[in-house]
């Protein structure tokens, strides 16, 4: 079983404040349910938040609470049993005939100051693929009393001691029982080091760091007044809490959105226009300040952030225009004496739900319409990711937004919850959504009761195409910038590149040495780091998985591939693999990371059937000289966006969309405001007007 990833292999328990979950030595009561909270094991019980669990016999348990009140209710309930309560150290699994390699584990590592223990923390109650119900245990074997960790650190004893890595073995059927936490979201988020949040201190204006939900004009924690933490996916540490809004916030929210709007709609497209105006202006006054935000929270270096941030600006630059250009129609009517008129009018109350991966740009692109076309939005940003939101609500608030057009509802627990009232409030008219495919299904059901208008950009699987007579120099360009932004985390990055025969081997020689050079890992905050964290140890595990999967099925790595155990359990290094095969399990589902994934191919027709051989069809990028060429495969290639000779398709002046399970509807571009808009036809009669009839 090998090392959970989180843990660190030696921390100082001096230098650093967080000890370890709390657990009786004598009672491990549902110790299945506490040993899953183990993970990366070191809580810091001086600040806000931890996990633990306390045996029957200590008459306290938590799942997640206010350390402040969990120490008075310790200490007021079982300051008596204080000694008795132990910091566990070392966890690790063992199979079934686990007495020898007890013995041997406990006659090797018996050092001091440790104590030994031996808690044998059960059989799983449900069996797992692979794993039968008395396949293996878990163990607690190193403890250390809290009260000497506590009573000791003034006199140093434990300066130097280091704590060894644990070894965790949970089965995954296991973290899906009731009252532990869900294994999709990011261990960490629950178990970081409580240091003081650096974010704020670093920011030119502090106020532009919002810890509340923005609802009606006013900023709120919520009716239930709980919060979830904000990591930073590069070290663990607490960015900050936000307010675990729920189903009661969002109808508040979506109240606030429909009394605005009733105003809102008949404002005029100059006003509008001036709202953008000064909020895109608002944008570039601290772009540095929403950089900053935006590297905390998603962990993108920094100068790539400050790229999304201009990236985000244009966007409200664009639709001040289009809100001057929602045009109607008047059309010769048919019929005599009749003239026919179409006017552009807002939908109303918007839904908005936009992911982690760009959480300022896919707010402003679509925040951005639905101001210009005079709707007004409930918006829910992801929950890893939603400071670059209350960032912008608080720029708009300064730019003159009205009281209740934008609404801001930030949750982690309550997803589903908040989501589902969205998609199924009669008074939201249109739900835009950027995210899975799985997702957009759900949403897309739960939708179908009230019959919304719907945008989806759902997940893609770019194919990036490149034809003997190509520039290589150019297609290398283009592809680095298809592949690595946001370290590969984007819906139209490059998932499978074709290489024709005759350049093959040359292309990956001569690419190869440009990531060497280029990718350069570190601090997201460090000026020069090019490749930054992904943003979770989920999603590490996945593009893990993905790259374990296609070697063993031929795949050769050319560079990368594998983790080491020096890095941040978040990182996984720039990759590049070739004999890709279409049969792959990663041929069929997006990286989501920094590998590159090399397939040959002979003729045109070959490669248009590999391409299209995927259920999505976001985006595709094609590198030939020869026009015609290029001209056939942009038009049967079957993806929404097609990039001839450049690694970027999105514009804001140009409609993003994808085909097939990518999704349907565009943003961005003149139809952009129009997804937010609905048409009436206004027919007149009885205008006095010749009818003609004389003539005929």
């Amino acid at each position: 079983m090998r090392p959970y990833r989180d843990c660190a292999a030696s921390i100082n328990l001096c230098q650093s404040s967080s000890l370890a979950t709390f657990a009786r030595k004598n009672n491990i009561a549902s110790g299945l349910s506490w040993a899953v909270f183990l993970p990366p094991l070191f809580i810091d019980i001086g600040d806000d938040y931890f996990r633990a669990f306390l045996g029957k016999s200590l008459g306290y348990a938590c799942t997640i609470a206010r350390s402040s009140t969990f120490r008075m209710s310790f200490v007021s309930e079982a300051k008596e049993k204080l000694k008795s309560v132990y910091v566990p150290v070392t966890i690790a699994t063992f199979p079934a005939s686990r007495d020898p390699d007890l013995s041997a584990f406990i006659l090797a590592d018996n050092d001091s100051p440790y104590s030994i223990a031996y808690w044998d923390m059960g059989y799983p109650k449900k069996p797992s693929p692979g794993v039968g119900t008395e396949g293996f245990f878990t163990a607690v074997l190193k403890t250390i009393k809290l009260v000497d960790i506590k009573t000791s650190l003034r006199r140093k004893r434990y300066r130097n001691m280091k704590v060894s890595p644990c070894y965790v073995g949970i089965p995954r059927s296991l973290l899906r029982s009731p009252g532990t936490f869900r294994p999709h979201q990011n261990a960490a988020r629950l178990f970081a080091t409580e240091a003081e949040s650096k974010l704020k201190s670093r920011l030119r204006d502090p106020k532009l760091f919002r810890e509340q939900g923005y609802i009606g004009g006013k900023w709120t924690g919520g009716h239930g007044e709980k919060s979830f933490p904000v990591l930073n996916p590069q070290n663990g540490q607490l960015v900050g809490k936000c307010p675990e809004m729920d189903h009661q916030d969002t109808i508040t929210a979506i109240e606030a959105a429909q009394q605005a709007f009733e105003i809102f709609r008949f404002s005029t497209p100059l006003q509008r226009m001036n709202i953008l105006k000064r909020w895109s202006a608002l944008m570039q006054k601290h772009e540095e300040d929403l950089a900053t935000i935006l590297s905390f929270e998603n962990g993108r270096p920094l100068q790539a952030s400050r790229s999304e941030i201009k990236y985000a600006a244009s966007f409200f630059e664009w639709f001040q225009g289009e809100a001057m250009r929602s045009y109607g129609e008047t059309i010769q009517s048919s019929t005599p004496g009749h003239r026919v008129l179409t006017l552009r009018q807002p939908i109303g109350v918007v839904g908005i739900i936009t992911p982690w991966n760009f959480p300022s740009a896919m707010i402003t692109r679509k925040v951005g319409a639905s101001i210009a076309a005079g709707c007004s939005v409930v918006l829910k940003p992801a929950a890893e990711t939603p400071y670059s939101a209350l960032a912008l609500a608080e720029l708009g608030e300064r730019a003159g937004i009205p009281a209740g057009v934008l609404n801001v509802v930030t949750t982690d627990q309550n997803v589903s919850s908040v989501g589902k009232t969205i998609c199924q409030h009669p008074v939201i008219k249109k739900v835009s959504f950027t995210g899975s495919t799985g997702v957009g299904k759900i949403l897309m059901e739960q939708s179908s009761s009230t019959l919304k208008k719907l945008s989806m950009e759902l997940g893609g699987n770019a194919p990036f195409i490149v034809f003997d007579d190509a520039s290589l120099d150019k297609a290398i360009e283009g592809l680095m910038a298809a592949k690595f932004r946001a370290s590969g985390q984007t819906c139209v990055c490059a998932n499978r590149v074709y290489l024709q025969e005759g350049i093959h081997d040359e292309f990956i020689e001569r690419f190869s040495k440009v990531v060497r050079d280029r990718m350069i890992p570190g601090d997201p905050l460090a000026e020069g780091t090019s490749l930054g964290p992904l943003i979770s140890q989920k999603a590490t595990d996945k593009v893990e998985r993905l790259v374990q999967n296609a070697c063993e099925h031929g795949a050769e790595v050319v560079l990368g591939g594998v983790r080491s155990s020096q890095d941040a359990a978040t990182f996984f290094p720039a990759t590049i693999l070739k004999n890709m095969k279409p049969t792959m399990q990663a041929s069929r589902e997006e990286w989501f990371g920094p590998v590159v994934a090399f397939y040959k191919f002979g003729t045109e027709q070959e490669l248009l059937q590999m391409a299209n051989d995927s259920e999505v069809g976001l985006a595709a990028y094609v590198y030939t000289n020869q026009m015609s060429q290029a001209w056939r495969a942009a038009e049967l290639l079957q993806t929404g966006m097609v990039g001839v000779n450049t690694g970027m398709v999105s514009d804001p002046v140009a409609p993003f969309g994808g085909v097939k399970h990518s999704g349907f509807g565009r943003e961005g571009g003149r139809v952009g405001v129009e997804e937010f808009q609905i048409t009436k036809t206004i027919t007149l009669g009885e205008l006095g007007l010749p009818d003609g009839k004389t003539m005929y």
